[in-house]
């Protein structure tokens, strides 16, 4: 949901209409293609080029009418850009677009030639949502086109002329427009549903669908909270679990759900129920098959993965930030077990040096860290020193608590500070971590592209793997 663009000055079925003939009358395929792609912030990012210069990063969203990219890409491929009054996307503004003409885009060995790009500044979704780079999106020009094959498994994304072969036990899912909507059930209630690889959340409940069918207050919730930005703002919702979504020929239970509460932008829309995002569309290996009008998918690695809400990187930085030593403190307490921060040295790290606020008696180090709240055995903290110093870990084993969850980390990278395309950004949640050489003979899996609802390890192919043990923090 991160780019529904459609021009606010001339919002009509005409005019979207007009904008569509238009991208896809420059189109031309090139070939076949597959590849690599990553998660960042729970969306699909491809690398590609643009009138042969990049690489530049850009997100396959299927809830994205056009090709999009920012003023700074614009000026980068010397375009011409041409003002084109505002647009509407899931936040409540309308923000300036502009258009411009793109001679080639390239994914690979496929692409598009001379087409008409929408020109729209992403700087606060890429800012607030933790985007490294974020360099325009590829919407549905690119689907019109290809057959598109999003592999979870393989962490790849393919475009060909035909679908490829599919599992026999694959479902397939008639589809109507151009943002694929599909006929599904949300608990229990059928609707009409978009899937939309652009949307961060599981699921997103259009407003006039949950006022109408009494979803605020249904389950315990977490209110009117920020959900995520996107184009106009930030998106305000209630965050709750709902018992069941039936979708691509699937039943799903305990869908992580947001229930939107813009007052304006697509998710005002009483037409759709709401929307299936990237929280449920990797549980699937899905070929999008815009010829046939059909989404084919089957269960990938992440099917019977737990489902959990991460809040945007913005909100989470604020949450973090100390204003007093017994504020630090108290956000310390929610990274290992009460009896542990007790009897810990808690310490401050700041600009001008280490700062200790508490002197313990059990072997645990406190404190919080960029990715959030550690608590560190003597060994574990070695293993640390070690990582930030770029030395030789100790072979002793260590364990840390990480009870208040994570911001995320490279699975490949070590040094790594924030997601790319290429370096298997992983969100744990809630863990533990076990440290020494001999978590690589535990049996764990030690892909890059593990699953982070389950133990795995991380770093394998470093001197500094360890297990990351994913938990269930019980209310203390």
């Amino acid at each position: 949901m991160l780019a529904r663009v459609v021009n606010a000055a001339a919002f009509t079925t005409a005019a979207f209409i007009t904008i569509m003939q238009t991208a896809a009358a420059g189109s031309s395929p090139s070939s076949t293609a597959t590849v690599p792609f990553s998660y960042v912030d729970n969306r699909i990012m491809v690398r590609c080029k643009l009138d042969g210069r990049g690489p530049f990063y850009m997100i396959v969203d299927t809830g994205a009418p056009d090709i999009t990219i920012t003023p700074e890409t614009a000026r980068q491929i010397g375009a011409a850009v041409v003002a084109d009054g505002t647009v509407t996307g899931a936040g409540n503004r309308q923000v300036p677009t502009g258009s411009t003409t793109i001679t080639t885009l390239s994914i690979g060995s496929i692409g598009l030639s001379n087409f008409s790009a929408s020109v729209i500044d992403l700087s606060e979704i890429r800012t607030k949502l933790g985007f490294p780079r974020l360099d325009g999106v590829i919407g549905y020009p690119i689907f019109k086109r290809f057959s598109t094959f999003v592999n979870v498994d393989a962490g790849t994304i393919s475009f060909a002329a035909t679908p490829p072969r599919t599992p026999p036990f694959a479902t397939s899912t008639a589809f109507t427009g151009t943002l694929p909507t599909v006929a599904g059930s949300i608990d229990g209630i059928s609707t009409r549903i978009i899937i939309d690889t652009g949307d961060r959340s599981s699921l997103t409940l259009f407003g006039p669908f949950a006022r109408t069918h009494g979803f605020y207050g249904r389950y315990p919730s977490r209110t009117n909270i920020v959900t995520g930005y996107g184009i106009g703002g930030p998106i305000h919702g209630d965050v709750f679990t709902i018992p069941s979504l039936d979708v691509l020929g699937r039943h799903l239970r305990g869908i992580v759900t947001r229930a939107s509460r813009q007052t304006g932008g697509v998710f005002t829309s009483a037409d759709l129920g709401g929307s299936v995002g990237t929280g449920v569309l990797r549980r699937f290996n899905i070929v999008y098959d815009y010829a046939d009008k059909r989404i084919i998918a089957w269960p990938s690695k992440y099917f019977r993965s737990s489902d959990r809400f991460s809040p945007p990187v913005a909100i989470k930085a604020e949450q973090v930030a100390p204003t007093s030593d017994s504020d630090y403190i108290a956000k310390v307490m929610k990274g290992a077990p009460s009896a542990v921060v007790e009897g810990s040295t808690i310490i401050e790290a700041g600009e001008t040096g280490k700062r200790t606020l508490q002197v313990g008696t059990n072997g645990f180090t406190c404190g919080l860290t960029s990715k959030g709240p550690v608590c560190a055995d003597r060994n574990a903290l070695a293993w640390m020193h070690a990582v930030a110093t770029h030395t030789a870990p100790p072979a002793a084993p260590g364990f840390a608590y990480m009870l208040g969850g994570d911001s995320g980390s490279s699975n490949t990278d070590p040094d790594a500070s924030a997601p790319t395309p290429m370096n298997y950004w992983m969100k744990t949640g809630p863990n533990v971590m076990i440290f020494g050489p001999a978590v690589k003979q535990m049996g764990y899996p030690m892909t890059p592209d593990a699953d982070p609802t389950k133990p795995y390890v991380m770093w394998a192919n470093t001197p500094y793997a360890h297990l990351m043990v994913p938990v269930t923090v019980a209310a203390q």
